[in-house]
């Protein structure tokens, strides 16, 4: 006889078992599902990003440079005439051949100041000579621009006189202008202003010599030379034979000398175009120059900044290193250019280029370091690539690196990471960047 009491519990316990393996197995799935969403959503959020900053990698030329106040030296001799006023014949700074006249020397007739006479002489020689400079060369258009230079540059001069409080100089700049202007209408075609001005400053000129000047002796020279119309007063001090047995001691001697009164003197000649400039410098610098030039590196660009800039290549011929004393060490060096319109000031602020470093600019923050290579990111489309790097030179928050073209010239190495070539966009900053990942 079948017990169905027994029968009934059986099957509601049988139940029972069913539900409770039920209910495993949805939490199982529910927490497999929950995993799988926290897997997307951190997949999700490791290939989207906002915030990627990116910098083209561009090709520049790094130059190290040194600025520091030089002191010419030059071959040179200070020429008396014996006093009087001195009208000069030639440009200053003009080479010059034996035998050839440079300027009629006169004598005072009027009790007239000396020096003011020779300055009011001066400036009627050279804005005379510039006017007729300016009939005679620039009569085609061509030439007008050279001429505007001069416009230009006077005009600026000018200002800057004003500026310094120097109004004497910046009279004389103003004539400058005014004649460069006349020059200029000249070149263009215009010139009968331009000759009214001319015939007027050579009449005033006429009139000082006949109303203040006895009859002239002339000045011829007796050797070659670049002859100059003016003296500085330092002439005898920085000449090029005192850089013979210079020392510490006697250099700075020399930098802190006056200027010397040369009575009688009319100008001075140079005889030759090889000049040279010594610099202070302390023991490190002059290490690193005869370091240079051990390795043959003897040549050096230099931007003179009392010059407007203007650049000529020094040659380095010796160091000097400080004394017992305390006296500074110095570095020597020669140059054999004599640019046009170059002034040689005594002392001039030069700034001398020591190194330069070609390559690409990577900003700092942009470089990862794995064992001991250097990488960067680069944006490829949406997608982030992995770049090889040699870094050559360092600066304030960038480094210079290898080109594409010098990494592979240098190493020829196979390597699955390629470098990093022009153009290619640097990332500068993003989150969680590795090769391969997909930017959204």
């Amino acid at each position: 006889m079948i017990n169905f009491k027994k029968m009934l519990l059986r099957i509601r316990k049988w139940l029972g078992n069913i539900r409770l393996k039920q209910a495993a197995v949805n939490t199982v799935v529910v927490a497999v599902v929950i995993l799988l969403a926290l897997y997307l959503a951190v997949q999700v959020s490791r290939n989207i990003s906002g915030s990627v900053s990116t910098l083209r990698a561009q090709r520049i030329t790094d130059v190290e440079s040194l600025t520091i106040k030089g002191y010419v030296f030059r071959d040179e001799k200070v020429y008396y005439s014996g006093g009087g006023v001195a009208d000069f014949l030639v440009d200053n700074g003009e080479r010059v051949g034996v035998g050839k006249q440079v300027a009629d020397i006169y004598s005072v007739s009027s009790g007239g100041d000396v020096q003011t006479l020779q300055d009011e002489l001066n400036s009627l020689t050279q804005r005379i000579r510039m006017l007729e400079s300016g009939i005679s060369e620039a009569k085609h258009l061509s030439q007008a621009s050279q001429i505007f230079d001069e416009i230009d540059n006077s005009y600026y001069a000018m200002l800057s006189a004003v500026e310094n409080g120097s109004f004497s100089a910046a009279d004389k700049q103003a004539q400058t202008f005014l004649d460069a202007v006349n020059a200029y209408m000249i070149a263009t075609g215009r010139t009968e202003e331009a000759q009214s001005v001319l015939n007027s400053l050579k009449a005033q000129k006429e009139k000082l010599i006949a109303g203040n000047l006895s009859p002239s002796t002339q000045v011829v020279m007796q050797e070659s030379c670049y002859f100059y119309t003016e003296c500085d007063g330092y002439e005898n001090l920085f000449d090029y034979t005192a850089l013979d047995g210079l020392t510490p001691a006697s250099f700075a001697s020399l930098m802190s000398s006056q200027k010397q009164d040369y009575e009688g003197a009319i100008g001075k000649q140079v005889f030759s175009p090889v000049w040279y400039i010594c610099f202070p410098m302390s023991d490190e610098y002059c290490d690193m120059f005869e370091n240079n030039a051990a390795e043959a590196k003897t040549e050096y660009e230099a931007s003179f900044l009392s010059n407007d800039g203007e650049k000529v290549i020094l040659t380095f011929e010796g160091a000097s290193y400080s004394d017992a004393e305390g006296n500074s060490g110095f570095v020597k060096f020669s140059c054999k250019q004599m640019p046009e319109g170059f002034e040689f000031l005594r002392a001039q602020n030069v700034q001398i280029d020591l190194d330069s470093t070609t390559g690409y600019r990577v900003p700092s923050e942009a470089v990862h370091t794995v064992e001991q290579s250097n990488y960067v990111y680069i944006l490829n489309g949406n997608m982030v690539e992995q770049r090889r790097i040699t870094i050559i030179g360092k600066g304030d928050g960038y480094y210079i690196v290898n080109t594409y073209e010098a990494d592979y010239n240098e190493t020829g190495a196979v390597n699955p990471v390629p470098y990093l070539a022009e153009n290619e966009l640097i990332i500068t900053s993003g989150r969680d960047l590795y090769d391969g990942k997909l930017l959204h």
